[in-house]
């Protein structure tokens, strides 16, 4: 698992220390444009595809969800970092596309979906709502505080840029530093034929690796003083 995929992960999550209690998507009103991207959005069969930038790099980042699986795409301009994963259960499946071949690992590190967490009702509250700027163009934003701390202390803020009702881009910023920058190219509930959220049978497998976590004090000992 990637560092900034995880990173990414703990800090867009942190909005929900603010988040009120409410009813399941399917019976409440969607108070903002926020609210109504995630109560739209099908657990089941969903997918998106992002150009997210962190750390000064930008790379694109897809996935995909079929409710159980989860396809995560990345695409570092052909280099040797792009990767195409499907994790089902405890395992991770390495997809070759070009070869239609796949590696295997168990209990391996993959991805979680980016929104599993997320509903409807966490986003009625935002902080603002405004007309701003967002790379030259101006979009409807609303503005949601967010905490880094233990404590859910306010440490900074997720900004949700529309164009109408589409969701346009989300900035994570923590600290008054902007960290990380996703704009949405594309999402839907149906997700495309060429994105796999289940293994293709014309596809072979290839190695099989089984990672297993040790307990190094049950394997050591107390080495406590």
């Amino acid at each position: 698992m990637k560092k900034t995929v995880a990173i990414l992960l703990s800090l867009i999550m942190c909005v929900c220390v603010f988040a009120s209690c409410g009813d399941s998507d399917e019976h409440q009103h969607f108070e903002t444009r926020t609210a109504n991207f995630y109560g739209n959005m099908a657990k089941d069969s969903f997918w998106f595809k992002m150009s997210f930038t962190n750390n000064g790099e930008t790379y694109t980042f897809t996935q995909a969800t079929n409710g159980k699986n989860v396809t995560t795409i990345e695409d570092h301009d052909g280099t040797d970092r792009d990767t195409y994963q499907l994790l089902e259960g405890n395992k991770l499946h390495i997809l070759n596309v070009s070869k239609k071949t796949y590696d295997t690992i168990v209990n391996g590190k993959g991805q979680n979906f980016l929104f599993a967490d997320y509903n409807a009702s966490m986003f009625n509250n935002p902080k603002k709502t405004d007309n701003e700027e967002f790379e030259g163009k101006t979009y409807y934003c609303e503005t949601f505080s967010t905490s880094s701390y233990t404590d859910g202390a306010i440490s900074g803020e997720n900004k949700y840029y529309f164009d109408g009702n589409k969701l346009v881009a989300i900035e994570i910023i923590d600290g008054g530093d902007l960290l990380m920058v996703m704009r949405m190219k594309e999402y839907s509930n149906k997700i495309p034929s060429d994105v796999y959220v289940e293994l293709p049978e014309s596809f072979k497998g290839e190695t099989l690796q089984v990672e297993n976590e040790i307990d190094y004090n049950e394997y050591w000992g107390d080495l406590t003083p």
